[in-house]
């Protein structure tokens, strides 16, 4: 995989301190860890805006239909899921 060189990053001193020393106890140079960390949390807010786009079209769809489940009718079916993992789980 090939890098590309980004502008320098200025921190603030402590925060600098604190991300070197974690790096340390990983094993691993700062730049690689800031790196895994930076692309954790880009990971993760890419993940946000899908879940918010799919969140919005659910909704729309809910509008539109005026569909929904009932509370006590989701509260049996997870009952009866945990009751058959249960009974899974004790005849292992």
């Amino acid at each position: 995989m090939s890098t590309v060189k980004a502008d320098s990053l200025e921190l603030d001193p402590d925060l600098g301190s604190r991300l070197a020393e974690l790096a340390a106890r990983e094993g691993t140079s700062l730049a690689e860890f800031a790196e895994r960390v930076l692309r954790a949390y880009a990971d993760e807010a890419e993940r946000t805006d899908v879940e918010a786009v799919d969140d919005e079209k659910r909704w729309q769809a809910y509008l539109q239909s005026r569909h929904a489940v009932p509370f006590e009718a989701v509260r049996q079916r997870l009952g009866m899921l945990r009751d058959e993992a249960r009974a899974k789980s004790a005849r292992r």
